[in-house]
């Protein structure tokens, strides 16, 4: 491993201030090479490992109102963008499925990290995947096979699950392979079946959804945990498109971040009848006006028709952002959008104008 990786420095900080730290589900082998790290500590240890976070550089991305017993933090180094999930608990779906201090202790050092036992791993992400996904994802599936392949990890494991009463959802390990985790109708079967048995089981679960049901609605209304718009400008060619794609791409895939595209621009796809309107009526912002040298009635039209469009933009512009935007904003979305009322400023599709520019300025 890297000495000089913000991962590698953070996990050492923390072990050498006697804060054990344990990866969850990633293999310690490859953490240089991974855009986000899942690192479980002991919640006795929660103040003095923020301290010593905040004291690395590292920033605070969520601070877990919404999922209690975790926090994410981020990294920028090298024009990589690191991020930690720091758990206290074992917890998905803001329910706690293990126990944190009983796997800590469980764990082995490899290559100088603290890591789960062959069987520990194992349930926790059994458990993972049906609490908090619609299937396995694919990078475990080697290492799962490898693992029910062996008699020690099986007996390990099924007594794990009698420890942890799970039998009523997980009645035989033997039973679990990838082929039945990669099947979405078992994993949603058996996520109604273990959340129901965690609720009733722990009554801090109870309490926890409770609170998520509470809070999570109401958080997303008033925006608590409000995404970000990205507005991308440029003439026709320039490379909006690409370069929205490839982001798109780049958030989604490798950062798992919910983005949405919305064209901004005040030139296409109206969606209030009077800006349709008055593009059938051939209202435009452009300087020159039809027949306007030869007739001050037709003049007096174009300027009518103009400053309605100009004034038809302010609306237009403001309900698509309340009507597309905002939404996913409040849903914590990554917006980006092609194009941007500041368009007005410049010209009409690729027209340079030079009309009533200090009128533009303040519509925009």
């Amino acid at each position: 491993m890297n000495q000089s990786h913000c991962y590698y420095k953070a996990i050492m900080e923390l072990e050498e201030n006697a804060i054990e730290t344990c990866l969850l589900r990633d293999e310690y082998e490859e953490i240089d090479f991974l855009d986000e790290i899942d690192l479980l500590i002991s919640k006795k240890n929660k103040n003095k490992a923020l301290e010593i976070l905040y004291k690395l550089g590292w920033e605070n991305l969520d601070k877990g109102l919404f999922i209690p017993h975790k926090m994410t933090f981020y990294y920028l180094q090298d024009r990589q963008l690191c991020k930690i999930d720091l758990h206290f608990e074992l917890v998905d779906y803001g329910l706690i499925y293990m126990d944190a201090e009983a796997f800590i202790n469980d764990t082995t050092f490899k290559n100088g990290l603290r890591v789960p036992s062959r069987s520990g791993w194992l349930l926790h992400v059994i458990l993972h995947t049906l609490l908090g996904k619609d299937k396995l994802s694919k990078k475990y599936h080697q290492r799962i096979e490898s693992l029910i392949q062996q008699p020690k990890v099986i007996s390990d494991t099924s007594r794990l699950i009698n420890d942890y009463k799970l039998s009523a959802v997980i009645a035989n390990i033997e039973d679990i392979s990838t082929a039945i985790l990669t099947d979405k109708n078992y994993v949603s079967q058996k996520k109604k079946a273990l959340k129901k048995h965690l609720i009733k089981t722990n009554l801090r679960n109870l309490f926890s959804s409770i609170y998520q049901k509470v809070i999570w609605p109401c958080g997303q209304l008033i925006g608590l945990r409000r995404g970000l718009t990205i507005a991308f400008i440029g003439p026709d060619g320039a490379g909006k498109s690409t370069t929205i794609d490839a982001l798109t791409a780049r958030l989604e895939k490798s950062f798992s971040i919910p983005t949405r595209t919305i064209y901004m621009g005040p030139w296409e796809y109206p969606i209030l009848y009077t800006s349709k309107l008055l593009r059938r009526i051939g209202a435009n912002p452009l300087d020159v006006i039809p027949g306007a040298d030869t007739s001050s009635t037709k003049k007096l039209k174009g300027l009518v028709k103009r400053y309605l469009y100009y004034i038809n933009t302010f609306f237009e512009v403001w309900s698509r952002y309340l009507i597309k935007v905002l939404p996913r904003l409040l849903y914590r979305r990554v917006v980006l959008l092609d194009r941007f009322t500041y368009d007005i400023e410049v010209g009409y599709y690729n027209t340079i104008l030079k009309n009533s520019t200090k009128f533009r300025g303040l519509i925009s």
